[in-house]
């Protein structure tokens, strides 16, 4: 049965998962997954991180007990006494919450590209560390990849993460141009950068074909470029579209015995491909397994499936890479896995 009917079933696997402290699990670490379970298409966007963290946390030596609890809850994490929180992509937790929970010696994984550097001005007895690049990397990956023209056009939704985005891609490259579906851009708009999520991905480009710009391309941040806005655009006529994601991606290209291992694995587990973070969710998983077992934090994981990591001494990774794919009818094809231009 796959587990992706709802974000809490995974935890089933898990020894002790949502118990809060009866019987045999009391003694097993917390892990406690804060998610955003509002964002738009989450179990396409958010829940492949949470289930390759709980694929690494099952494999480990020793056992975690893992809940997940929505981003609204939050501020009474602490009562709940957890070795480690990890926070799921597209979800925000305010900083000083962040902060509180570092400093009270509390693991903290952010798989999430919002917040900000949250120990940067404050002494730390816990540990922080950011798998993925912060917004403004890729709201700089984005504004490469729509080319040079100025004011980018821009189309968003009425989420907060397309709000946060857009306002980041502003601070990148200045003035926007903003749209709307079905606006006429051909001859204005080399491309359009979309900063929405999922849900309005395709209704965006439907607009744009019909006011004549099919041969403009759309540029989707990474909680639009998903298998279902492909699905919703089929087409005959070849898409100019252009997804940029700072997760990793195993499709289409050699990979290592490692990563074929994990594709296995989670297929095995969960009945789907890994999604968008799913590999960094696993190896902040891996990461989190190593630290509670008592291995040292370090600046670096180099075993990682999505490669190496380095963080600086604030606990965000020091370089990572956004990938850009290019849409090729229902699939999403890898055309530029070292940032620059897609």
């Amino acid at each position: 049965m796959r587990r992706l009917c709802g974000l809490l079933l995974f935890c089933l696997a898990l020894p002790g998962c949502g118990s809060g402290g009866s019987g045999g699990a009391a003694s097993l670490p917390l892990v406690i997954v804060v998610q955003d379970g509002s964002f738009p298409d989450a179990l396409a966007v958010v829940s492949p991180a949470v289930l390759g963290l709980s694929l690494a946390l099952s494999r480990a030596p020793s056992a975690a007990a893992v809940r997940v609890i929505d981003v609204t809850r939050a501020d009474g994490v602490e009562a709940m006494s957890p070795s480690a929180v990890a926070i799921a992509p597209f979800t925000e937790v305010a900083d000083a919450v962040v902060r509180r929970w570092v400093e009270a010696g509390v693991l903290v994984v952010g798989l999430s590209e919002l917040g900000s550097t949250p120990v940067a001005d404050a002494p730390t007895t816990g540990m922080w560390r950011r798998f993925v690049a912060p917004l403004r990397d890729h709201a700089a990956a984005l504004a490469d990849a729509a080319g040079p023209q100025r004011p980018i056009c821009v189309g968003g939704d009425d989420t907060a993460w397309s709000g946060a985005l857009t306002d980041a891609l502003r601070s990148t490259a200045g003035d926007l141009r903003l749209v709307d579906p079905g606006a006429a851009v051909t001859g204005s708009c080399a491309s359009v950068v979309w900063t929405g999520s999922a849900r309005d991905a395709a209704s965006m480009r439907i607009g744009l074909d019909g006011a004549g710009g099919a041969q403009v391309p759309l540029i989707l941040n990474d909680a639009a470029r998903t298998q279902g806005y492909l699905d919703a655009v089929a087409s005959s006529t070849p898409r100019p579209d252009v997804g940029v994601c700072a997760c990793a991606e195993l499709a289409g290209g050699p990979i290592t015995p490692a990563a074929r291992a994990f594709v296995h694995d989670y297929g095995a587990t969960n009945g789907l491909v890994p999604g968008p973070f799913a590999v960094e969710g696993f190896d902040a998983g891996a990461w989190l397994s190593a630290v509670l077992g008592g291995a040292a934090p370090g600046g670096a994981m180099t075993d990682g499936i999505a490669g190496p990591y380095r963080w600086d001494g604030t606990g965000e990774l020091a370089d990572v890479p956004e990938r850009c794919a290019r849409a090729s009818g229902v699939r999403w094809i890898v055309v530029n896995e070292v940032g620059g231009r897609c």
